[in-house]
């Protein structure tokens, strides 16, 4: 077991057979790998925090409570952040 986030966890998605994604009231979003619980990329770019994820390709599209939705171009370092109203 670890901590994975500052607040209560929103959302889990699994993203292969090692790794799965999680959102947090904190607004983080955070890959992990599963088999030894260590963060592989934190995906900023909400001010808010993202209560809905959905895994497309190598994308995360991400939700908020206020109706805006976002999408993270990777799952890696290079992550680039898209929002859309």
């Amino acid at each position: 077991m670890w901590r994975a986030h500052e607040g209560e966890i929103l959302q889990m998605k699994p993203y292969d057979n090692n790794s799965f994604i999680s959102s947090s009231v904190d607004h983080s979003i955070v890959l992990w790998r599963g088999f030894d619980g260590k963060a592989t990329c934190l995906f900023k770019g909400h001010s808010e925090p993202a209560h809905a994820l959905c895994l497309y390709n190598n994308q995360v599209i991400s939700a908020t409570a206020s109706n805006k939705i976002g999408i993270h171009s990777a799952l890696n370092s290079k992550v680039r952040f898209n929002k859309i109203f």
